[in-house]
C-alpha cells in the first residue's frame, strides 16, 4: 500500500511539474499575426549571422527602412541590397538567388505567398517564446526544394533563427538574429551616415580632375607614339623620360598626375628592358645583358618534337642552334608586369616556351611559362600555347 502511494505521490508530482512547465508559455502565434506584424514594419534594424553550407560565417547588421535595404560589417564599409541577395566570392558582392544572405522580412513574405506555409510546433530558443513556422520553396529549374523553418519570437514577431534546406542537394545554411530594434531614430541615424558617404564620394569624384589639359594632351600624345614600330626603344624611352620631368610636383586637388606618373613609368621600364635586345636584319636577336643570341620560332602551337626539329634545320648565319635551357629561358623574361608576359621578339601569340630539358623519372620536358614566370612540366606531345625558340654562343 506504501508503494502504491508514492507512485501515486511521483505521478502526481510529475503532472503537476509539467502543467507548471506550460504555464508560463503564451498561445503560439498565428500566421496571419506574423503575416500583419511583417507587412506593418516600416523601420527594421538587427544583427545577423548567417552559416553558409561551407560553414562560413558572415557577421553583419541588416537595415530596412520601407524598400530601402542595406547590409553593414560583412565588407569595409555598406551594401545595399534593395530587397535582393548577394553572397562573397573573392571579397567582392555578387548578386545570387540561392541560400544566401535574406532580410527576415523576405522569408516571411515567402512563406506568406507560399501554398504550404504551416505552424509546427512552439518552444523556447535562448530563453525567448517562438513558434516555429515551415514552408517549401519549389525550384524545377534545378530539380530541387528548398524546406525553410522560421523560429518566430513572441515578443517581435520576427524569426531569431532560420534554417534553408536543399532537399536535393542535401546542404543546410542557417542564420540567426538578435538584437531587433524598430527605433526610427537610429535608422536615421545611419541613414545619414550612408548619404554622408555618398557626399564624400562625389567630392572625391569631383577632384579626379585633368591635373592640367596641356599636360593631359602630351600625355594622349605620347601614348600614341609608344604604339608607332617607325620608332626605336631608345626614342622612346627619351619622350617617356622628358615626360616624366615635367610632372615631378603632385597636384594635391587631382590624382590624375599620379595615375599618368604611374603610365609613364611602366612604359619607361618596358622600353628599357626593350633596349637590351639588338635585333639584326637576318633575323637574330643579342641579348646585350647576355650575350646569347636569339631566334624566334613559328608563331604556332608546337610539340616538342617538332620544336626539336625546326632548331636542327636552321643554318642561318651558319647554324649552331639549340634549344634553350630552362634558366637561359628565365633570365630573358621581363622583371615586372608588362602588357606582354615574354620578350618583344617572341611570338605574339602563345606564352610557353619549350627548353632542351626534361625529367627521367616521367619523360616529361620542361617548359618555361611566362604568364606564371615558373618553369612548367609537359608531355612531349603537348602543343597548346606552347612555342619554340633557338638560341646559341655568338661565333668568335
Amino acid at each position: 500500500m506504501k508503494q502504491i502511494s508514492i507512485i501515486i505521490l511521483i505521478t502526481f508530482m510529475l503532472i503537476e511539474g509539467l502543467a507548471l512547465s506550460h504555464a508560463g508559455e503564451t498561445p503560439p502565434l498565428s500566421l496571419e499575426d506574423i503575416f500583419n506584424k511583417a507587412n506593418s514594419i516600416r523601420v527594421l534594424s538587427y544583427d545577423t549571422k548567417v552559416t553558409s553550407p561551407a560553414n562560413m560565417v558572415r557577421k553583419g547588421r541588416i537595415w530596412i527602412q520601407d524598400d530601402n535595404i542595406y547590409v553593414s560589417g560583412f565588407l569595409d564599409g555598406v551594401k545595399q541590397i534593395g530587397g535582393k541577395s548577394y553572397f562573397l566570392q573573392n571579397d567582392k558582392w555578387t548578386e545570387w538567388k540561392g541560400l544566401t544572405i535574406n532580410t527576415a522580412i523576405w522569408f516571411l513574405k515567402e512563406a506568406q505567398k507560399s501554398d504550404d506555409t504551416r505552424i509546427i510546433g512552439q518552444g523556447l530558443l535562448a530563453g525567448n517564446q517562438v513558434t516555429v513556422v515551415a514552408y517549401t520553396e519549389p525550384r524545377p529549374n534545378w530539380g530541387s526544394e528548398i524546406r525553410i523553418t522560421l523560429w518566430v519570437s513572441h515578443e517581435t514577431y520576427l524569426p531569431l533563427k532560420i534554417l534553408t534546406k536543399n532537399i536535393t542537394q542535401k546542404k543546410m545554411q542557417t542564420e540567426e538574429i538578435s538584437n531587433i530594434s524598430f527605433k526610427e531614430n537610429e535608422y536615421q541615424e545611419f541613414f545619414r551616415g550612408i548619404e554622408e558617404e555618398k557626399k564624400r564620394k562625389q567630392r572625391v569624384k569631383e577632384m579626379l580632375k585633368p591635373w592640367h589639359p596641356e599636360k593631359e594632351q602630351k600625355f594622349s600624345e605620347l601614348i600614341l607614339m609608344d604604339e608607332k614600330e617607325v620608332l626605336t626603344a631608345l626614342q622612346k624611352i627619351d619622350i617617356w623620360e622628358g615626360f616624366l620631368k615635367t610632372i615631378i610636383e603632385d597636384d594635391p586637388s587631382s590624382l590624375r598626375d599620379n595615375q599618368m606618373r604611374s603610365k609613364a613609368k611602366s612604359r619607361l621600364s618596358y622600353w628599357e628592358y626593350v633596349s637590351r635586345f639588338h635585333f639584326s636584319a637576318s633575323g637574330i636577336i643579342t641579348d646585350t645583358q647576355s650575350g646569347l643570341e636569339w631566334i624566334a620560332g613559328p608563331d604556332r602551337d608546337t610539340s616538342w618534337e617538332e620544336a626539336r626539329s625546326w632548331v636542327a634545320g636552321l643554318t642561318i648565319d651558319g647554324g649552331g642552334w639549340r634549344l634553350p635551357a630552362v634558366d637561359e629561358l628565365k633570365n630573358i623574361r621581363p622583371k615586372t608586369g608588362y602588357e606582354r608576359f615574354h620578350p618583344p621578339f617572341f611570338p605574339e601569340t602563345g606564352w610557353r616556351l619549350w627548353s632542351t630539358e626534361y625529367e627521367t623519372k616521367n619523360t616529361k620536358i620542361w617548359n618555361f611559362s611566362y604568364n606564371l614566370s615558373k618553369k612548367v612540366l609537359s608531355i612531349s606531345t603537348n602543343s597548346k600555347n606552347l612555342r619554340a625558340v633557338a638560341v646559341r654562343i655568338p661565333k668568335e
